[in-house]
């Protein structure tokens, strides 16, 4: 009877430990494939006709793109993602050339299948120089601008004649740099053809009032 009593009472504690680890299990299961559903859902990509859809142009040889690339505020988490940019394949770029499309940065025309590699070079060699401008320095942090995208003629005509610290120079407002085509401290420049006019200010014909046009030191003042 000991022995009989010893067999029931391991048999009825298997069974329990047995139907416990049946519901561990079950709930596992159940968890494991909530998680494969949340990756999946997440982790959604888009062809090339896709991406279209929603403004977006892949440069060439590139078919598809993680849908979470298209969200425009994690671009620098992107950029962060990019081992050694000076040696990296077009792929590890992709994600933040996608966001980039997508941000309220980016300036130029719509992209087309015709110019998209172009603008695809010119946003890769940015981020070189980002991360190499952030590696040499840490006195202040370079970032995503609207010129990434864009040809040094298209950089020049949005900068025009603005006058910038040469190499070595410590930057606005430094003596060492101040020029007669200057006006005040912001880097503001006359365009040649003003440069001898005091009576000028900038290039879009905003001139001193006539009462301070005899007085070329005036600049600036609620009257301007």
């Amino acid at each position: 009877y000991f022995l009989l009593a010893i067999v029931s009472f391991k048999l009825s504690y298997y069974n329990e430990y047995k139907s416990y680890l049946s519901k561990v299990m079950a709930k596992f299961l159940v968890y494991f494939l909530l998680a494969i559903v949340v990756v999946a859902a997440s982790s959604k990509v888009l062809s090339r006709k896709d991406a279209r859809a929603l403004g977006i142009v892949l440069p060439k040889g590139q078919k598809k793109v993680g849908s979470y690339c298209s969200e425009p505020k994690n671009i620098d988490l992107f950029i962060s993602r990019i081992k050694n940019p000076e040696e990296a394949k077009d792929s590890a770029f992709l994600c933040a050339f996608v966001a980039f499309q997508k941000s309220e940065k980016k300036e130029t025309k719509p992209y087309t299948k015709k110019n998209v590699n172009e603008r695809f070079d010119y946003f890769k060699e940015c981020i070189k120089s980002i991360r190499r401008i952030n590696d040499e320095q840490n006195s202040w942090t370079a970032g995503i601008t609207l010129f990434c995208d864009m040809s040094e003629e298209e950089k020049d005509a949005r900068t025009g004649d603005l006058i910038f610290p040469e190499e070595g120079q410590e930057g606005r407002g430094n003596d060492d740099y101040e020029t007669p085509d200057r006006i005040g401290g912001d880097d503001i420049a006359l365009p040649p053809e003003h440069r001898d006019k005091p009576d000028y200010i900038g290039g879009d014909d905003m001139a001193l009032p006539p009462e301070y046009r005899d007085k070329p030191d005036y600049i600036g003042g609620d009257d301007m």
